[in-house]
């Protein structure tokens, strides 16, 4: 049986399934706008399970979460075609690749346990491969 971290708020329950630091190296990012940004220090990324939501049933929400409030910061980058919301960075490697399966396992747990769990077959990955083979 995997133990899961939850929290009652308000009649929905939330169930806090993984939380990563984010590297200092990095940071997560929201834009605002065409030239500026806010930028999150010193934050986890975080990955939580949400049941009887007011508005949406479940959900699964991936968030940052900082004790320090964001700063805004210029944007650097010169093609502004896409804004967007950076939440959160994991490594690309094993460690997470397991993270992510124990990951699908909590999930599992909190919808319904008596479903068994299919587990597709194993991919090879290369760099030509493409979403829809991965998928």
């Amino acid at each position: 049986m995997v133990s899961i971290p939850k929290v009652t708020y308000n009649g929905f329950t939330s169930f806090h399934l993984a939380k990563w630091p984010i590297p200092s190296k990095r940071v997560a990012t929201a834009t605002i706008d065409l030239n500026r940004k806010l930028s999150f220090k010193n934050a986890d990324f975080c990955i939580d399970a949400i049941i009887n939501s007011y508005r949406y049933g479940r959900e699964l929400q991936f968030v940052t979460l900082s004790r320090v409030p964001p700063v805004v910061e210029p944007r650097t980058d010169k093609q502004h075609t896409y804004y967007r919301m950076e939440s959160g960075y994991l490594p690309l490697d094993y460690e997470t690749a397991n993270l992510l399966i124990e990951l699908g396992y909590k999930i599992h747990s909190i919808l319904d346990r008596e479903k068994p769990l299919r587990i597709g077959a194993a991919k090879v990955v290369s760099a030509g491969s493409s979403l829809a083979e991965l998928m």
